[in-house]
């Protein structure tokens, strides 16, 4: 309980699914597959190997339906696939899915971009699971 208000707090990793848009600046699977389909070029900065945790929206809204029937300790909430994805091998997974190869320019790593973006499920005070549905 925060000043009173019964409140739970969800921290969503990256997500992506139905109705994202293929032409936008945020989403990084949507914008990445839209790129590939329409054969443009893909700005890759450094080699490729940052890191990040890609979740299905459909997981999203599960785990939110869960957290709001949720009244145990904790309220605090890592909502994440829990499967570290370097940025090359999402790209090639990508290429696979829409049969297409995709045009990478490799640009100098961006000092900003932290290598290793997972959410760490150990830090929160709670875990909503949704394995079974995996």
């Amino acid at each position: 309980m925060l000043h009173g208000i019964d409140c739970h707090i969800l921290r969503v990793s990256n997500p992506h699914g139905e109705g994202q848009r293929l032409i936008s600046t945020q989403g990084a699977v949507a914008v990445l597959m839209g790129r590939i389909i329409n054969h443009e070029k893909i700005d890759v900065w450094g080699d490729g190997s940052i890191v990040r945790d890609y979740i299905n929206i459909a997981d999203v809204i599960s785990a939110l339906v869960s957290v709001m029937d949720y009244s145990g300790r904790g309220h605090l909430f890592n909502i994440g696939a829990g499967v570290p994805v370097t940025r090359v091998e999402l790209i090639s997974a990508l290429e696979f899915i829409a049969g297409k190869k995709a045009k990478l320019e490799f640009m100098p790593s961006c000092p900003l971009d932290a290598p290793h973006k997972c959410i760490g499920y150990n830090k929160s005070k709670t875990r909503v699971m949704l394995d079974s549905q995996n």
